[in-house]
């Protein structure tokens, strides 16, 4: 049943079915701005000053700017958190775009009102003690070189995110020039020897939140973790476990990729033990100071 939530649009508080943006709107016919997803535990958004980080880095990289002052830009997401459920597990998302102009036309307006619009929803959040499975096929990486910005240009994760589930699987892993990059809409580890090993941090790539959560896990259990220059799509399935990570999904596990099964993990997998380790540690990098 469709429920209909607060969201913040462009200076007020209105109900999700209210809310309007104009045709001109350059988000909607060039997907000029960038978005965030912040995940909230019992109302509490996790690494929320990380996850601003990204927004104002996404932001510097377009020429735009944020048209709120960051506390707020928390008072905002406090009000709407309220309003849609308090202590309730929800996510956030927060889009700006570069605003409308009179025409249409692809040079940037001589006056930029950015628009702000910003909603959550309810979230469940997984609680199952070992890690959730996921199935992967492979796609050759179509999207453009700067995949570091968190921007609405999301056509081609999307055809491949689609591409997956008709043929059976959750998620795109793409392969660019023979490496592996990331999923469409989530970060891969493989564990090999008991080393973690994902791809180093560059512009084809999204550096995730819960990425970067995972390499202080990592040290907080004694895990030696490495950012490759390259890894190849032999290397991954040659993996003895392989994880995905993003904001949702915490860290799933990976069952098969391209049809090869990988053995489910047991209490004692590496994949297990860093998903532990996030359940009983996120609770303390939740609020808006953190």
């Amino acid at each position: 049943m469709y429920q209909d939530k607060w969201c913040w649009n462009n200076g007020s508080f209105v109900l999700r079915h209210e809310a309007t943006v104009s045709i001109l709107d350059r988000g909607f016919l060039f997907g000029d701005g960038v978005y965030e997803v912040i995940p909230c535990y019992s109302g509490n958004p996790f690494m929320f000053k990380a996850h601003v980080h990204r927004l104002q880095s996404s932001l510097r990289e377009i020429n735009l700017t944020l048209p709120v002052t960051e506390q707020e830009l928390i008072s905002i997401c406090q009000e709407i958190v309220k309003k849609n459920g308090a202590t309730q597990n929800q996510y956030l998302y927060i889009q700006v775009t570069r605003g409308y102009d009179i025409e249409r036309k692809h040079q940037f307006p001589d006056k930029i009102n950015p628009n702000l619009i910003i909603w959550s929803y309810p979230w469940k959040k997984p609680t199952e003690s070992l890690p959730l499975p996921v199935s992967l096929v492979s796609t050759q990486d179509k999207r453009w070189d700067r995949c570091d910005i968190k921007s609405l240009n999301l056509l081609a994760n999307v055809l491949d995110r689609q591409y997956a589930s008709m043929h059976g699987a959750d998620e795109a892993i793409f392969i660019r020039n023979g490496f592996v990059q990331e999923c469409s809409s989530s970060n891969f580890f493989l564990i090999a020897n008991r080393k973690i090993v994902t791809s180093k941090k560059s512009p084809i790539i999204l550096s995730g939140i819960t990425r970067e959560f995972i390499f202080e896990l990592a040290q907080i259990c004694s895990l030696e973790y490495l950012e490759s220059d390259g890894v190849t799509y032999q290397e991954l399935l040659d993996a003895d476990e392989i994880f995905i990570s993003s904001s949702l999904r915490e860290i799933s596990y990976v069952q098969t990729i391209d049809g090869k099964n990988f053995p489910a993990p047991t209490s004692t997998s590496i994949t297990t033990k860093l998903l532990q380790t996030f359940r009983s540690l996120a609770i303390n990098r939740c609020g808006y100071n953190i």
